[in-house]
């Protein structure tokens, strides 16, 4: 049941709608705000009935996420090593090693996120675009600028400082995009799609903008989520929510990567051939298990952190 509740901040009151409920074991006040300073009960009421159904969207975008999943202690400190190490390693490395080893991944993880996708260019090829210019005349326009996009998102992410918000995440898509989706490059669907063998329906296009802004509040109010479980729901979320007309795997596997470098984890790449176990992963986290999902990104990063300790001389 929803209740008007006063909190004094100063020399001055604030009003919201609240609703308590039970969350992760433990219950929650979840908040609308009303109003501040002098107000009426008879105002606060007007505004209350405004905002009902605003809060109780925000209930029910809460309740969605399950109880978050919690790491072992041994893996904590697995990643925890990870993570230092990979510091120490790439702290180490000259400017043109690490250009060199920085080149190799984004050759790879340019050829197999597309792929993923169906994209029909090899490796071979992703490589003579992204380094020499050379386009194969055997493949279409688009899948060559699929291939370049991907080289300058995956750069834009990388000198990116902010937070995680909608501009960031359609800034994202626009780099991927554009020269393919026209209007659609950086905007959200207007149109309902579904995701190829899965058993969930993507939001509705008329609630994709409310599902968003509740998506990237929600990432914000998570600080003590270890980042790579927070990261975790991130991506499975954002593919369950499908936002894009098109492009949303590619879209969220650089927000993916955004996540591990900003907390200061390896890259991961993840490959055509784990495609099947992927989307299969991920179509167990829409139905209410991201155990198996979460465990498949931790082996991730612990193959990446592998693959840079066996290019250097730290093997």
């Amino acid at each position: 049941m929803a209740y008007i509740e006063t909190i004094n901040k100063g020399k001055k009151n604030y009003y919201y709608l609240t609703q308590t409920i039970r969350y992760n074991d433990k219950f929650k006040k979840i908040r609308w705000f009303l109003a501040k300073g002098n107000i009426s009960k008879n105002k606060l009421v007007e505004l209350s009935k405004n905002v009902e159904k605003n809060l109780l969207d925000k209930v029910n975008n809460i309740k969605k996420i399950k109880k978050i999943v919690e790491l072992d202690d041994l893996t904590i400190q697995k990643l925890k090593k990870i993570k230092i190490n990979y510091k120490k390693i790439i702290s180490s490395l000259s400017n043109i090693e690490y250009q060199v080893i920085e080149k190799e991944h984004l050759i790879r993880f340019t050829f197999n996120t597309n792929a993923i996708e169906g994209s029909t260019i090899t490796l071979k090829e992703t490589s003579h675009i992204l380094e020499d210019g050379i386009s194969p005349d055997s493949k279409s326009l688009r899948e060559i600028h699929e291939i370049e996009n991907t080289k300058k998102a995956y750069e834009f992410i990388k000198k990116y400082k902010g937070k995680i918000n909608i501009k960031f995440i359609k800034k994202i898509h626009y780099i991927l995009t554009n020269n393919i989706l026209e209007e659609n490059a950086g905007n959200f669907r207007r149109i309902q799609v579904f995701m190829g063998g899965s058993k969930h329906t993507p939001t509705k296009a008329s609630e994709i903008q409310k599902e968003m802004n509740s998506f990237t509040k929600w990432i914000k109010n998570q600080e003590k989520i270890h980042p790579i479980i927070l990261l975790t729901y991130v991506h499975h979320y954002f593919i369950a929510i499908h936002p894009f007309i098109d492009g949303n795997g590619r879209t969220g596997r650089l927000l993916l990567n955004y996540m591990l470098l900003k907390s200061g984890f390896p890259p991961i790449c993840i490959k055509k051939e784990e495609r099947i176990k992927y989307t299969d992963y991920l179509e167990l986290s829409r139905d209410g298990d991201i155990t198996k999902f979460l465990n498949y990104i931790i082996k991730k990063v612990e193959e990446s952190y592998n693959e840079l300790v066996d290019n250097t001389k730290y093997n």
